[in-house]
């Protein structure tokens, strides 16, 4: 009778063997894992290519060096964080045990999000003051900017808390299996 109680609390779950998560991982097939990626490389790709045509395009020859040091130095920040988490996420799996190593992922990936979100309000004002610059703002269309900041900030930090919740889950199905 074991068995087939075991069956009926399994059906309808698509849960993956242990051997089958850890290959997964060991190939980087995982697929929260390939989304961040592949964010990561549309974001790489259009934030250089924005900092290649900025100056030409939106008149950098009229700003003043600093502010264009405030852009230059935000984009690059944005740039290097995306270029160091893609290196982060073609990492596999260390060590032995699988679920030990995804829940020592988790905390990197929680603290990796946090610098993600903060790197991106970096990116968003280092922006702002670039075009914003010799402009008087007042303060509905300023207030309107600090709404769109605000915006980007609970998507940006919706994206990432669903992306490790998946995490979370793989860890804790792990756990039901050991």
């Amino acid at each position: 009778m074991d068995p087939l109680k075991e069956a009926w609390k399994n059906a309808g779950n698509n849960t993956k063997s242990t051997a089958e998560m850890k290959e997964m991982l060991k190939e980087n097939k995982h697929p929260v894992l390939r989304k961040i990626r592949i964010q990561m490389i549309v974001e790489i790709v259009g934030f250089t290519a924005f900092g290649l045509v900025f100056y030409d395009f939106f008149d950098g020859h009229k700003k003043p060096l600093y502010v264009i040091i405030i852009l230059v130095a935000s984009l690059l920040l944005v740039i290097f964080h995306n270029l160091i988490g893609y290196f982060n996420t073609k990492r596999s799996a260390r060590g032995d045990n699988l679920r030990v190593s995804l829940e020592k992922y988790e905390q990197e990936l929680k603290t990796f999000a946090l610098i993600s979100i903060l790197s991106r309000v970096i990116y968003t004002a280092g922006t702002i003051i670039y075009f914003a610059w010799p402009f008087y703002i007042k303060l509905w269309p300023m207030l309107l900017l600090l709404a769109l900041v605000v915006a980007q900030v609970i998507i940006v930090a919706r994206l990432w808390r669903n992306r490790i919740r998946a995490i979370d889950a793989t860890v804790e199905s792990l756990k039901e299996g050991e």
